[in-house]
């Protein structure tokens, strides 16, 4: 007999049609809620319940929402239904598709002047900002992909291993160029920080393998504490900044565009929405009655 585990991933699987990744990330976060409740079965007041503490630990309407989401299929797996006869389903928090969180520039600032330790934990934190990639792209690159001369970091364009169909891209092939200031943290790294090892990654760990995302997770964490950054800092959200940063500074859509790998301008164009701070900002120093 199958487990509640194994029937709700395979309702996912088979049913649902969902891929491989997502069903991954919901079951982990199904075993998370069952062994955190002590529950044996979905309801609506553990929905509230959930919902609630989520809340109160001050987390973004998206997690709540892909909690809820993962309570609906573990009712939709065993048919479990609300006291008016339906399937159960709760009512998703709405989330601001345009809001895109990121650091104020002197919360980067910080981050780059007092964040790393090491020379090469500061050369990770000017990509991750500077160059506004994607994690993934910063633990594929190689000593090669950086040019120096030319001022220029080059994303190849590799193939996620946990995509079953094969040949799709997870992320897009382009040429970054560098700032001075991160061309220097990289060549300084290269130079003084970098130990010579038989490997082609740019970054590695001391037993010579490229760093992981979790060892990347926790650099900017790190990083972040003793920069005096209170909110939680990860390194999408260094991505997000360098962006939101660039569309503060005037830089072109285009050119934004480009760096970050987007497929079309509309994604880049949420990022040239008004932010929150930069509203409240101009509110206090040029809203006087």
């Amino acid at each position: 007999m199958l487990t509640t585990i194994e029937k709700v991933k395979e309702y996912m699987l088979y049913e649902r049609r969902l891929s491989q990744y997502n069903t991954k990330q919901a079951v982990a976060l199904l075993r998370k809620i069952i062994n955190n409740y002590r529950v044996l079965k979905p309801s609506r007041e553990l929905g509230y319940r959930i919902e609630h503490d989520l809340a109160d630990k001050g987390r973004k309407p998206r997690t709540i929402r892909n909690h809820l989401t993962v309570l609906e299929l573990w009712a939709d797996a065993f048919k479990i239904k609300d006291s008016d006869g339906k399937l159960l389903k709760f009512k998703m928090p709405k989330i601001d598709s345009h809001r895109i969180d990121s650091l104020t520039s002197e919360e980067a600032r910080a981050l780059l002047d007092y964040g790393a330790l090491t020379l090469r934990d500061n050369a990770i934190l000017y990509l991750l900002v500077y160059c506004a990639i994607r994690p993934k792209e910063l633990i594929n690159a190689d000593v090669e992909d950086v040019d120096l001369i030319e001022r220029k970091f080059y994303v190849r364009a590799k193939y996620d291993v946990d995509i079953e169909s094969p040949g799709i891209k997870s992320h897009r092939e382009r040429e970054i160029p560098i700032s001075r200031e991160c061309a220097k943290a990289i060549r300084t790294y290269l130079d003084e920080g970098r130990p010579n090892y038989p490997t082609k990654a740019l970054f590695f760990t001391n037993l010579g393998n490229r760093i992981a995302i979790r060892t990347l997770q926790d650099i900017v964490r790190d990083a972040a504490k003793r920069a005096g950054i209170k909110r939680r800092t990860y390194p999408y959200l260094c991505r997000h900044s360098g962006c939101t940063l660039m569309v503060e500074s005037n830089i072109n859509l285009l050119y934004i565009s480009k760096i970050m790998g987007h497929s079309t301008l509309e994604q880049t164009r949420a990022y040239s929405h008004p932010q929150w701070r930069a509203m409240r900002e101009a509110i206090d120093k040029n809203f006087v009655i």
